[in-house]
């Protein structure tokens, strides 16, 4: 009984472990740093019962064959998630720079500034991540998907810090609406005095 009391004290700590600082938010949801414990919990489990309990030779190295098996999917895996989340700032990046340069020309022509960024949503089934990137919650987010992201790439790249206005430009809006673009170019980017009116679409490569 003790035994499996300390089995599910592990389980129930691993997991508070990992969520607690949410529960204080009221709400749980899964961000990238709740995939270390959480996928180090079957291994922390197998450690647990290995040296908790009296095994013979075969289960023994049943054990030990089963931990490592595991130890290769979980790195994989999270090899994985990791390639995609570089995958992922690049892709980000090449589009923010885009950006970047038509507004640096801009500002270069007209002698204004961008301060403001309005967002237009070019698809209806906007997707979070690019084609063949692992998503699990927030991790390998698109810059361009959410609202914060967009902000915070283009603060970086425009090396100033930007607002988002909600009001849109009618004759812009009109013009995006009609067009059908699966890839990001720079059609998408219009520009009228300091504001930058940016059509967000889902990328699909």
């Amino acid at each position: 009984i003790c035994n499996i009391f300390w089995v599910f004290y592990i389980i129930i700590a691993t997991i508070l472990s990992a969520v607690a600082p949410q529960i204080m938010q009221s709400y749980v949801y899964i961000v990238p740093r709740n995939t270390y414990p959480l996928g180090a919990l079957i291994a922390i489990i197998i450690m647990l019962l290995y040296y908790k309990y009296k095994n013979g030779k075969v289960l023994n190295i049943m054990t030990t064959t089963i931990s490592v098996a595991f130890l290769f999917v979980l790195f994989f895996n999270f090899m994985d998630i990791n390639i995609g989340h570089y995958y992922t700032n690049r892709k980000d990046m090449e589009i923010a720079k885009e950006i970047a340069t038509i507004v640096e020309n801009y500002e270069k022509e007209s002698g204004k500034q961008i301060t403001k960024v309005v967002l237009y949503d070019g698809s209806e089934n906007k997707k979070t991540e690019y084609e063949g990137v692992r998503h699990i919650g927030d991790a390998n987010t698109r810059a361009f998907y959410a609202t914060w992201g967009v902000q915070g790439i283009l603060d970086n790249v425009l090396h100033r810090q930007i607002t988002i206005e909600d009001k849109k430009d009618e004759e812009i809006e009109k013009y995006f609406s009609n067009q059908n673009w699966k890839y990001f170019n720079e059609n998408q980017v219009k520009i009228k005095d300091d504001t930058l009116h940016l059509l967000v679409i889902s990328e699909i490569t």
